[in-house]
């Protein structure tokens, strides 16, 4: 989006607890010289960059945007740099770069100095930004995910794959979790998924006495993915979708029955696949005295469940590699629409669940949403799901398989949602699906067929 009217000046001094973040001045020249170099590829030259100055200035005269160099409190040589600059992007929606030293990464300052800018650049009634980072470069896709950017699309240039991202919530700066406490407390069962020690609380992060690191989001989750993973979740428009379809009510009677299932003595509730807690923080609204784990891949997801409840945390994992939990350590695991991970997901369950723990899982019928899966094309269910859930944990007593079936009167866009929270959201474009139901009269019948099977560990 243009506007029209200018935007308000960026705040020229920018402060944080460690950091203070200066226009960029003649006398930096040799120190961006040096942390360009820092960064790989051609070293900048000391006279070529000042010949930008010029430009530099007249940059920051124009429309605020430019470079600012990083000093730690109180000293006088830069340890990196940050920026909003047209780049990539344009003026009115520009794009966040910035470097650092070697010497000092790894201690958050990236992350701290990200937030500061993007909080000025809101002050602005700037209502877009970008990030711009190479597929290959990591570490910087870490920061921009911590401070809120989600990839949007990629391009190819000069540094081949570049990931385009931008902010989750133009015009919102990603406030920490209003209750930082349920993390800490989670760590009393979670493990390192890497040696399986336990993890304490540290300064940006969780770390074991085996030294693994693992970093804690301003939005409050901590991502214990171990090692390599290719697991990235539910999308943006999926979690938006499902918020929608979830706020309607056509959900509440599932809600319901998951939470009539968990014991009022249960301690510990892990949410396998949980996405944004929705379902575990009725749950614990029901138990006053439990408390609970969400985990899942989708970061997007992720943010919303750091905040669903003041005793839910929030932990980004990769489950079909292992679920990042002690032994024995959990009274009640829920599965709602996620996979189970076969005999290996059982095994797991089997170790982390404590003896007569439950499970509660909950799968679709065959007449899930049947009105809508020839029309449009949608994937089906196949019969005898609850079956297969009942017979998924060798040796465990059924306690209970509960069917939920409603059918509701719904507007288009709500039955849009409803595919789209979903799998068909891999395999179906919305604005396609949107012109297969122009034809259909509003309100649209749509059945919910939901089993929730409850099962208990000897």
């Amino acid at each position: 989006m243009t506007r029209t009217a200018p935007y308000r000046p960026l705040d020229t001094e920018l402060t944080t607890e460690r950091l203070a973040l200066t226009p960029f001045h003649s006398d930096d020249a040799v120190a961006y010289a040096a942390i360009c170099a820092a960064r790989g590829g051609e070293p900048a030259d000391p006279a070529t960059i000042l010949e930008r100055i010029p430009a530099l200035e007249h940059g920051l005269a124009q429309h605020g945007l430019g470079l600012r160099m990083l000093r730690l409190a109180g000293e006088r040589w830069p340890v990196g740099y940050i920026a909003l600059i047209p780049g990539r992007a344009t003026v009115d929606e520009p794009e966040l770069v910035s470097e650092l030293l070697p010497a000092v990464r790894g201690h958050g300052l990236a992350t701290e100095a990200a937030y500061e800018l993007i909080a000025a650049a809101w002050r602005t009634g700037r209502e877009r930004l970008w990030t711009t980072i190479a597929a290959s470069n990591l570490a910087s896709l870490r920061v921009a995910a911590k401070v809120g950017f989600i990839a949007q699309h990629v391009t190819n240039d000069e540094r081949g794959e570049v990931v385009w991202s931008d902010p989750y919530s133009s015009g919102v700066t990603p406030a920490p979790p209003h209750d930082s406490d349920a993390l800490t407390a989670a760590l009393e069962i979670v493990e390192c998924p890497l040696c399986r020690e336990a993890l304490e609380r540290v300064d940006g992060g969780v770390r074991c006495e085996a030294g693994h690191h693992f970093d804690v989001a301003r939005q409050g989750y901590a991502s214990l993915r171990g090692g390599a993973s290719t697991a990235t979740g539910d999308t943006v428009a999926m979690v938006e979708a499902r918020e929608r379809v979830q706020a309607s009510g056509a959900h509440d009677a599932i809600a319901a029955a998951i939470a009539e299932a968990v014991p009022v003595d249960a301690r510990w509730l892990v949410d396998l696949g949980g996405g944004t807690g929705w379902h575990a923080a009725r749950v614990l609204d029901a138990r006053p005295s439990l408390r609970g784990i969400v985990l899942d891949a989708s970061v997007p997801a992720l943010r919303r469940a750091a905040r669903a409840h003041e005793r839910l945390a929030a932990v980004a994992s990769d489950v079909w590699r292992g679920v990042p939990v002690q032994d024995a350590s959990v009274d009640v695991v829920l599965r709602v629409f996620a996979p189970g991970g076969g005999e290996r997901g059982a095994a797991e369950l089997e170790r982390i669940l404590a003896p007569r723990a439950r499970v509660v899982i909950a799968v679709p019928e065959a007449d899930h949403h049947r009105e809508l899966v020839e029309s449009l094309r949608l994937l089906r269910v196949p019969a005898g799901k609850a079956e297969e859930a009942e017979a998924s944990i060798p040796g465990a007593r059924l306690v209970s398989s509960t069917r939920v079936r409603a059918v509701h009167e719904l507007g288009r866009d709500q039955v849009l949602d409803l595919v789209m929270m979903g799998p068909n959201a891999f395999h179906q474009q919305r604005e396609a699906l949107s012109d297969l139901l122009v034809a259909r009269d509003e309100p649209i019948a749509v059945t919910i067929a939901v089993s929730v099977v409850v099962l208990e560990i000897a």
